[in-house]
């Protein structure tokens, strides 16, 4: 029985070195149970789903999406956690970007991905795997892309922290698998209150989304890029688009 009774699906929670992971598993995972099922890494916990759930399954009713299992991966430090390398602080009151990103990434891979495989049916093939998130959730997503495209084929970027000093030139210069899936949101009015480069959010999601379309195969067919005019740096922003790009990532039989 599921603990929101509201869902067809289940929820659980499980711990891997101290770091808890909240696991949602559609119904179709216990109907089906000679079946592995694809996954979608989501940062920063259950925040991006928790919420809508019955809607994620409405769409999988209706054929617009494929049932995938979510798992949540909380952080303590996201500002350490999500980000490529040492950045300065935004402002005084905050502390610097430690850009643990790297050593983060690394426990997705050899302690994250292998816990979870081994106690649920969660299909090893890259191409069932994903791994999004917002802001600068959307930042640490992107990073994988390039460090970690051996483990993930499809990419959730969701206003993704693209302000991040360097992280346009990274983008450019590094080499990309150019057989890989992303859904890329932004909104349109993110940053245009800030007075620093938080500023630079918008413009530099359209440039990085022209990176990729320069690095991929067939970017009409590889990468879904959407924009809402009156979209700000907000989670109700976040969680509607989350839902589009899941549809869009693991697409159901209508597509």
């Amino acid at each position: 029985m599921s603990i929101y009774p509201q869902i067809e699906g289940t929820i659980t929670e499980i711990y891997c070195n101290e770091r808890s992971i909240t696991l949602y598993f559609p119904k179709e995972y216990h109907d089906q149970s000679d079946r592995l099922f694809p996954i979608l890494l989501v940062h920063d916990g259950a925040e991006l789903f928790q919420d809508v759930l019955m809607e994620i399954e409405e769409n999988v009713r209706k054929g617009v999406a494929a049932p995938v299992v979510l798992a949540g991966v909380s952080s303590t430090e996201r500002n350490d956690e999500y980000t490529p390398w040492p950045h300065p602080a935004l402002a005084d009151k905050f502390p610097a970007f430690a850009g643990e990103g790297v050593a983060y990434l690394d426990a997705i891979e050899n302690e994250i991905i292998p816990c979870i495989q081994s106690q649920y049916r969660i299909s090893m093939d890259p191409l069932d795997r994903a791994i999004g998130g917002a802001s600068l959730g959307g930042l640490i997503s992107l990073y994988a892309m390039y460090k970690k495209n051996h483990l993930f084929k499809k990419y959730m970027l969701l206003s993704s922290s693209l302000w991040y000093e360097g992280f346009i030139e990274f983008m450019s210069s590094e080499p990309l698998d150019p057989a890989l899936q992303a859904y890329m949101y932004i909104g349109e009015k993110e940053g245009i209150t800030k007075q620093n480069i938080q500023r630079q959010m918008v413009a530099n999601n359209k440039i990085g989304y022209q990176i990729l379309c320069d690095k991929l195969h067939s970017p009409t067919k590889q990468l879904c890029f959407e924009t809402d005019p009156e979209g700000v740096h907000d989670d109700p922003y976040f969680i509607k688009y989350f839902i589009r790009g899941l549809a869009i990532l693991f697409p159901g039989l209508t597509k």
